[in-house]
């Protein structure tokens, strides 16, 4: 009975130390599971990262791009202006660069005659859009000098309220037509021109009213401020109209 007890003492113990065994290596195993795991997102996180870091850095690029380019647009828009010039039209209506416009430009008539064409297109025309109406407004004082006989007679003239194109053109508008452009002598100019009123469901009010004008012009360097109004320096010192027709 001692030795039997001795025996399965001795298995007892065979047992035991093969479980152990068995537990160190599924700790093991663990372990090893664990670092893998840890070294596979330790490696997607390195490229997340990775990827963040070159998102920002061209984020960042293109943003100072961006202010580049703006600071370009705005240089150019403000200190690069293009200079005014000439254009040529022969009796083929061929248009050519004619040079650049300067103080020692002699401008001939034919320069002088479609200015005064588009001063009364300014003046007369009256239009529901309120921004082309003020372009035109303000194109038609670039033609104007400060202080002269012309700037006087327009300023009287828009007070009236039958003439402001602000209230008109709440009800109708207005279209002009050159009938013709002369000169008379020096630097007096006659032009004669058709207005049409029209509602604005289109009935004509009053069609081809003829009206005519004479003008004192003198033609001098343009006013920077404008160009786009005034690109050829032709200024209306003095004007009078009656109404023809």
């Amino acid at each position: 009975m001692n030795n039997l007890r001795h025996e399965t003492d001795g298995f007892g113990d065979v047992s035991s130390d093969a479980s152990d065994t068995r537990s160190d290596s599924a700790l093991k195993n663990n372990n090893a599971l664990l670092d893998s795991l840890r070294s596979g997102y330790s490696s997607k996180t390195s490229q997340l990262n990775s990827r963040l870091n070159k998102q920002i850095a061209v984020n960042g690029m293109l943003s100072l791009a961006v202010v580049a380019l703006t600071a370009a647009t705005l240089y150019l828009a403000v200190f690069r202006t293009t200079d005014p010039y000439v254009l040529e039209v022969d009796e083929n209506n061929n248009v050519s660069y004619g040079g650049p416009l300067t103080s020692t430009l002699q401008m001939g008539d034919e320069y002088t005659a479609p200015e005064l064409g588009e001063f009364i297109e300014y003046w007369r025309t009256v239009t529901p859009d309120n921004t082309m109406q003020k372009r035109n407004i303000t194109r038609l004082y670039c033609m104007i000098p400060k202080g002269s006989v012309t700037e006087t007679k327009m300023n009287g003239y828009f007070t009236n309220d039958q003439n402001d194109p602000f209230v008109k053109n709440k009800n109708l508008s207005v279209a002009t037509r050159i009938r013709q452009i002369s000169k008379l002598d020096g630097s007096t100019w006659q032009v004669e021109w058709y207005e049409t009123s029209r509602t604005h469901d289109g009935t004509v009010i009053a069609e081809n009213s003829l009206v005519k004008g004479t003008m004192i012009v003198e033609k001098t360097k343009p006013d920077p401020n404008c160009r786009e109004g005034n690109p050829l320096g032709v200024y209306i010192m003095d004007i009078n109209w009656t109404n023809i027709r």
